[in-house]
């Protein structure tokens, strides 16, 4: 199964996470959305994947116009899930 937007959001403030707070992290990682559904869009247009184009545009539309409250959960959601990672790194190897 192809990973969803959701999760490649995640991925990106993961990423970003690594260098900012918690709020430029998920400011930075909705950004980078739109370019990365463009670029993912224009490979599936060049290998005629029209369903494919219609279930990221659906995906992207969803929540990108979901109410604010809805983005600080999902922000709440991968801070924390950061932090248990990050934790579960530091964890010495028994």
């Amino acid at each position: 199964m192809e990973e969803t937007l959701i999760e490649k959001l995640k991925q990106f403030y993961f990423d970003y996470r690594q260098t900012a707070d918690p709020e430029e992290s998920f400011s930075l990682a909705m950004q980078t959305m739109p370019h990365f559904v463009l670029h993912t869009a224009g490979h599936m247009a060049d290998e005629n994947d029209l369903e494919g184009i219609r279930s990221i545009i659906r995906q992207y539309e969803e929540f990108s116009i979901a109410p604010e409250g809805s983005n600080d959960s999902v922000q709440e959601r991968f801070e924390n899930e950061f932090r248990e990672a990050r934790r579960k790194s530091l964890e010495p190897v028994q």
